[in-house]
């Protein structure tokens, strides 16, 4: 039961395409140098310095394109909403056994000299699979979980000091109307009673709470065109691609391995604060505290 409560645990999906760039090309060169200076397998396997060569770059174009390329085409399975510790480990295992299969048919061509009937057998494949997961997966299970626990860590002790910092604000009174693309598509609110704004395909949700009713409006504008609007007033922040968050509105703050959640009172919905605005996000709850 604690290993399933464990491997439930959000984690972040990293998609950023420069990030896995950076971490495709150090395993590439980790698994070239490996090989050469090492030589694990060296009765089954030619460590020759091109063949190492070979297996680094298969490791760096397959890690590179599963964790960076496919992520753009799958948005919704990538998603950090429901991306947990079981998901990396079993999203990281398959790109470690795809690197197996691609080592599988580059063995079997460099050995010129063999029988294809022989090098192309299912022991082989099954060999090579093997080979991949012992140098990869328990180091990608053990790094996960201590990732995990890290992450965790730090973002929850990281958003204690936040709500000790932050201050409840007085309400204000100044009209804010926002403007749909839509002819007399416009709405006005009080500035206090807006609880955030989130992106929603080609419109975007007003999530409202005035006097004491809860409710949300649905406006045909983009996020970036709304935050236009409202940058005259500092206390409206973009802290994710998807939402803008009225800072004088923050109930609380808590942390979990994905980063910062922020909630408001009497609303089940969480806000999440995205990985790069992270740091900007503390240094404004200081700033507008």
């Amino acid at each position: 039961m604690i290993v399933l409560e464990i491997l439930k645990k959000p984690y972040p999906c990293n998609k950023e395409i420069f990030d896995n760039l950076v971490i495709s090309l150090l395993a590439g060169a980790f698994i070239f140098c490996f090989l050469l200076l090492f030589e694990p397998f060296d009765s089954l396997i030619n460590y020759s310095g091109y063949v190492s060569l070979g297996y680094g770059l298969i490791t760096f174009a397959v890690s590179f394109f599963i964790a960076a390329i496919l992520p753009q085409f799958f948005t919704n399975y990538f998603s950090d909403t429901n991306w947990t510790v079981l998901k990396e480990i079993g999203h990281l295992s398959f790109i470690v056994f795809t690197i197996g299969v691609v080592n599988f048919f580059y063995a079997a061509s460099s050995q010129i000299s063999v029988e294809k009937s022989e090098v192309y057998s299912f022991n082989n494949f099954i060999l090579s699979i093997s080979i991949t997961f012992v140098i990869g997966v328990i180091p990608i299970i053990i790094l996960v979980l201590y990732n995990q626990t890290r992450l965790l860590n730090k973002y929850k002790a990281e958003s204690e000091k936040i709500n000790k910092l932050k201050q409840p604000k007085s309400s204000l009174t100044k009209e804010i109307t926002l403007k749909g693309e839509g002819k007399n598509e416009e709405f006005t609110f009080i500035d206090h009673c807006i609880l955030f704004i989130k992106s929603e395909s080609n419109y975007c949700e007003i999530h409202v709470n005035e006097d004491h009713n809860y409710r949300k409006e649905l406006l045909r504008a983009s996020l970036n065109s709304i935050e236009d609007s409202l940058k005259e007033l500092s206390f409206f922040v973009r802290v994710h691609r998807s939402y803008i968050v009225n800072f004088n509105k923050i109930d609380k703050v808590s942390g979990t391995a994905q980063g910062y959640k922020i909630h408001f009172k009497n609303v089940e919905h969480s806000v999440p604060v995205s990985r790069k605005q992270s740091a900007h996000f503390k240094s404004l709850v200081s700033l507008l505290s």
